[in-house]
């Protein structure tokens, strides 16, 4: 079975600067569930180069808990980068209010996003 992911936010953030209104979240969850989209990357966990970036560069866990709530049956994630993990940014998953991380990293990288995946 095929399973449809949509980054919209967090890939067009490199447009926007990261900053979206909550309106446009809301509308857009809204639409990926009637569209039956399975997963949705909201934005980005990233704690450095932070300047000028909006809450969807991010996410922190109080900021994603209004999106959690209405996400129907979207699982929610974020995106983080083997370059950029501290692993401090995840210390408790219970209240993190994503369903799934997906890791960006390169080749060279490999080993170090394998022991994130443990981590995370």
């Amino acid at each position: 079975m095929t399973k449809l992911l949509d980054c919209t936010t967090r890939d067009g953030g490199h447009v926007t600067n990261w900053n979206y209104s909550d309106e446009y979240i809301f509308s857009l969850l809204e639409d990926l569930n009637k569209k039956r989209i399975n997963f949705y990357e909201i934005g980005y966990r990233n704690y450095f180069d932070r300047e000028g970036k909006g809450e969807f560069y991010y996410c922190l866990p109080d900021f994603l808990k209004k999106f959690y709530d209405k996400k129907g049956d979207l699982k929610l994630g974020i995106m983080v980068d083997t370059k950029r993990y501290n692993e401090d940014d995840f210390i408790d998953a219970h209240s993190d209010h994503v369903d799934f991380i997906r890791i960006a990293t390169h080749p060279d990288r490999i080993i170090d996003t394998l022991r994130i995946a443990e981590d995370l």
